[in-house]
């Protein structure tokens, strides 16, 4: 997975850049926001499993249905790497 920069760096960055203003400080949590949420998305999609789960409404040939593994999902993108 890739370094994302940290929220300290990327606020230091803003504030460098435009003189440490309100605008400056919101547009520096968009950024952090947008960095992580797509990585988030990214790692979701590369861990998502799938699981085969009972369903009596299936055929007698076969009683299991593939469902993604929501756990998988959750899992994917742990807090520790927001920082």
């Amino acid at each position: 997975m890739k370094q994302l920069p940290t929220a300290e760096e990327i606020l230091n960055h803003f504030h460098f850049n435009y003189k440490g203003d309100e605008n400056s400080t919101l547009e520096a949590m968009r950024e952090f926001a947008k960095l992580h949420v797509k990585t988030a998305i990214e790692a979701a999609a590369e861990n998502a499993s799938v699981k085969y789960v009972h369903n009596p409404k299936m055929s007698d040939y076969n009683h299991e249905t593939a469902v993604v593994d929501k756990e998988s999902i959750l899992n994917s993108y742990p807090d520790g790497n927001i920082i």
